[in-house]
């Protein structure tokens, strides 16, 4: 037990460690409801992903097999652009740029974007 003198002489300790302990607290708490919350987000994101597979047909397994599809595809035209001469590549390069521009322009469009970017 503590006396009068040894209040005197640290007033403040027992109220900064109070206030140590206090705030160690809340910051587990909020650590806690955090996680609960994300958890809930997760679950929620979970739900809706296997509804879209129900409504659309797509299962987790068609969607690896078209990336696979896709993949190999991809490989079959990079072998065939090898072949290519520079003419070639060069249209090939400035399609690619015309059409990162559309698809940018698309994506803005679905985000909601009122500021699409300037055209190049």
């Amino acid at each position: 037990m503590s006396t009068n003198g040894e209040n005197l002489k640290n007033p403040s300790g027992d109220k900064i460690a109070d206030l140590k302990d206090a705030a160690s607290r809340a910051a587990e708490n909020a650590g806690e409801k955090i996680e609960e919350t994300w958890d809930k987000v997760e679950d929620k994101a979970e739900e809706l992903w296997k509804q879209f597979q129900a409504k659309t047909g797509f299962s987790d397994e068609k969607i690896h097999d078209l990336k696979i599809k896709a993949g190999g595809k991809i490989e079959e035209l990079k072998a065939e652009i090898d072949t290519w001469d520079d003419e070639a590549r060069e249209k090939w390069e400035e399609l690619k740029g015309k059409a990162s521009g559309w698809w940018a322009k698309i994506k803005d469009k679905f985000d909601g974007d009122d500021n699409p970017p300037a055209q190049a």
